[in-house]
């Protein structure tokens, strides 16, 4: 049986690219991507940008296989298929540079079962993508208290979102309308103690906000390039 993994990535433009490069690339991303969602080995494709930086969003399809061999074949796929090429600089990681950073999964609403259940019964209004930026020394508390709202698996909210972090930023795809599908984990109703424990931290006080003083401003909006589902 196959299932659905979600993956984020993060790249970085170079400061030589032009709008006339990323429109064309992104073309390119748009139609390569509806020919992988025509032979089912994605769901939805979706890039957003902010400035030089580009986030991507792939629900990959992939069947039983052991876990490392299909992490293997994620966190390569938008490298493999040559998306931006020669139009990001390479992040530094452990086992080499590259194009598409990997961002760590941190926080969701819903846990694709297999391919079927996860798709969507009706078309989103719109594909997006929001980015928080933490102080560096509050992006461990963050993920904390945010792997332990999913693992109690009692809050609720849009099925879709999805939210990564890598470095001192958090990016979260969700789709409009957001409350379309309202879901937990666990599908059953609860107080959640762990969303509790995070309001007692101050959630406030993690972001440098791109509006200080402004709550609605932890995550901001940004533009999309590529939606394909």
């Amino acid at each position: 049986m196959s299932t659905v993994e979600r993956a984020s990535y993060r790249g970085f433009l170079k400061a030589e690219a032009t709008e006339d490069d990323v429109a064309r690339a992104a073309a390119a991303l748009h139609e390569d991507a509806e020919r992988l969602k025509a032979d089912d080995r994605v769901l939805t494709v979706c890039l957003t940008r902010y400035g030089r930086q580009l986030f991507l969003y792939v629900e990959h399809i992939v069947s039983e296989h052991p876990a490392r061999e299909a992490m293997a074949s994620i966190t390569g796929l938008p490298a493999s298929r040559g998306w931006f090429a020669g139009l990001l600089t390479p992040y530094p990681q452990f086992g080499g540079d590259a194009d598409w950073a990997y961002m760590h999964p941190v926080f969701w609403f819903d846990e694709p079962k297999d391919v079927e259940s996860f798709r969507r019964a009706q078309e989103p209004d719109a594909r997006c993508g929001r980015i928080a930026h933490f102080w560096p020394d509050t992006v461990i508390d963050y993920v904390l208290h945010h792997q332990l709202i999913a693992r109690e698996g009692l809050a609720v909210g849009d099925r879709y979102q999805f939210i990564s972090v890598l470095d001192d930023v958090a990016f979260s795809y969700f789709e409009t309308p957001r409350d379309r599908e309202q879901v937990n984990i666990r599908r059953e109703q609860g107080e959640s103690k762990e969303i509790q424990r995070w309001l007692d931290v101050d959630p406030f006080s993690h972001f440098d906000h791109f509006d200080p003083g402004t709550l609605e401003k932890d995550f901001l909006v940004i533009d999309t390039l590529v939606s394909v589902g």
